[in-house]
């Protein structure tokens, strides 16, 4: 007996590589369930992530479409979207979006809501970022209100 385990140890030592690629053949079915399931965790991963583009995607169709009501109910937070979707629906919203485009929407909810101080001083830091926005703003009707402020005026000259 102790021959044959001397024989068994012997040939496990002389022989270990092959012993190992042998047991890897075996254990080669367990290799594929993780490289299944592995690549299944990513594909769920992708999925998540083209659902949450997919929604992003119908929530701006809505509000390019004029379905305000259903983009407002849809847009949750104070993001850029959803504060414009609340503001196109008719509900005086404010935006924490720090943008020259987020301080601009942020002017026109002031000069909505009547506060004209805070409709400048948004506005101007939206054309302190975007110098653009000052010929916008001159033209643009939500601030057919703000016409006569000298605050105003000299943004969009």
């Amino acid at each position: 007996m102790i021959a044959s385990i001397s024989f068994v140890m012997g040939y496990y030592a002389m022989n270990q590589p092959e012993i190992l690629r042998i047991s890897e053949v075996i254990n080669f079915p367990d290799n594929i369930q993780s490289a299944v399931i592995s690549s299944e965790k990513v594909e769920q991963e992708v999925v998540k992530e083209l659902s949450s583009d997919l929604i992003a995607i119908k929530n701006d169709l809505a509000i390019k479409m004029g379905d305000y009501n259903s983009a407002s109910s849809k847009l949750k937070g104070n993001g850029y979207n959803a504060t414009l979707a609340q503001i196109l629906n008719g509900n005086n919203a404010t935006t924490s979006d720090k943008t020259a485009d987020g301080y601009y929407l942020n002017a026109i909810s002031s000069t909505r809501s009547g506060n004209f101080d805070n409709a400048v001083q948004n506005l101007s830091q939206a054309i302190s970022l975007d110098a653009n926005l000052s010929k916008e703003a001159a033209k643009d009707v939500e601030f057919i209100k703000l016409k006569d402020n000298l605050e105003f005026q000299s943004l969009v000259k």
